[in-house]
């Protein structure tokens, strides 16, 4: 008697696919730290859901050259995703919605707010395209008051045609922290339904950290590490005018893309006019792979920000050793009981002006002892796993919409 066959039954596991605009992506660098944060969440979470980004085919707003080693107007394998890039001419209301249909997503995240991608899918959504599919919003620090005032009337233009037409009822809106929930609700009324879902940090950050590495601290110097965008937002300018109040040796470093070449070259000349004690130099750009090594250069880091949603670059800066000297205007909160840095706001210079004396007059004993207050604050961080957790709520949130 023949024995029935046996057949191998495969069972595939599904993952709901999420389909994600954001302006740029990898290989990109130069935009800063929502494409490392949109990263971390797709390489941390990619085994769980399917992931296909859409993404201009160029890194910032700055360089306008296409990426010379993956398909433009196609899709990529970059990661845990599938990206397409688009070209600048691509970038259409037909395309978007024909990009949409194509992906047959179970729920859409952009990962701006003014973005054009943005605007064209919640005008599509008004007019009928995409019923019942979820589309979840991350402002990423967009509305918040220093961003708003940068090209102050168009958005405002912009924000008044959008709420007149209702262009964004019924959105799901990811606030990096209570501070951007407050500026979401400020724009867009407190009905919204809004999940506080933390910027999604790397499993490690520069784990060959040494602290001897870090450079000897001398009582009366001042060694500080600038590295963000050169742009208003940044505030760079506000350190530069202030600086000279300090009369000992301050020697800083300014690491960024320029994203405003006007800005740029008004703290070019505030640099040209400072005191032979102060030497403040622009070093130019630096691939992401190469911060952490950059960072561990310099005894603090510094950023007057006027608003950040996250700002990735801060705990790179405490993987780092740096301690930090920034503005109140992000979610890293009383930096001072915590031993390793000052959160301060801009509209007390003087207390910007005693956190740097403060710094001036370490000894190394001291700086030593912060320093790896820092790191160890950075560990503690990583270890929470509120970030993943909460990301996996919203995302599971929006699969359940009807």
């Amino acid at each position: 008697m023949r024995a029935a066959p046996r057949f191998l039954i495969v069972t595939r596991s599904y993952k709901p696919r999420i389909l994600i605009f954001s302006d740029f992506y990898l290989p990109g660098y130069k935009s800063g730290g929502g494409v490392r944060s949109l990263v971390n969440l797709v390489e941390r979470l990619g085994d769980k859901f399917d992931f296909r980004v859409v993404a201009r085919d160029h890194d910032g707003w700055t360089d306008k050259t296409p990426y010379d080693s993956v398909k433009i107007n196609d899709w990529n394998q970059i990661g845990k995703a599938r990206v397409f890039f688009l070209s600048k001419d691509q970038i259409t209301l037909r395309n978007v919605k024909k990009l949409v249909e194509d992906a047959h997503p179970k729920s859409i995240y952009a990962n701006s707010y003014f973005s054009t991608l943005t605007m064209f899918l919640v005008l599509l959504r008004k007019v009928g395209n995409f019923r019942g599919l979820p589309l979840i919003i991350g402002p990423g620090g967009e509305l918040s008051t220093g961003s708003l005032n940068n090209k102050k009337s168009k958005k405002q233009i912009y924000l008044k045609i959008s709420g007149a037409l209702n262009l964004y009822e019924n959105i799901i809106w990811r606030a990096a922290s209570d501070f951007e929930k407050t500026e979401i609700e400020r724009v867009q009324g407190k009905a919204e339904k809004i999940f506080i879902v933390p910027d999604m940090p790397p499993q490690r950050i520069f784990p060959e950290f040494d602290i001897g590495s870090k450079p000897r601290k001398k009582v009366g110097e001042l060694n500080m590490v600038y590295l963000s965008r050169l742009h208003p937002v940044k505030n760079l300018k506000f350190l530069l005018e202030m600086l000279p109040s300090i009369e000992d040796k301050v020697v800083l470093d300014i690491f960024g893309p320029i994203d405003h070449h006007e800005y740029a070259r008004e703290c070019a000349e505030i640099i040209k006019n400072f005191p032979p004690h102060l030497k403040a130099t622009m070093k130019g750009e630096v691939v992401h792979e190469n911060v952490p090594g950059t960072l561990e250069k310099y005894n603090f880091f510094i950023l007057p920000t006027t608003g950040e949603s996250f700002a990735h670059i801060i705990p790179e800066a405490l993987a780092a050793g740096c301690p930090l000297i920034i503005s109140d205007r992000t979610p890293w909160k009383n930096l001072a009981k915590k031993g390793v840095g000052w959160d301060l706001p801009l509209e007390d210079e003087s207390r910007w002006i005693e956190a740097l004396k403060y710094c001036v007059n370490l000894s190394a004993a001291e700086y030593k002892e912060m320093a790896l207050n820092a790191r160890n604050y950075l560990n503690s961080w990583l270890a929470d796993e509120a970030a993943v957790k909460t990301t996996e709520e919203l995302f599971n949130y929006s699969l359940s919409v009807k």
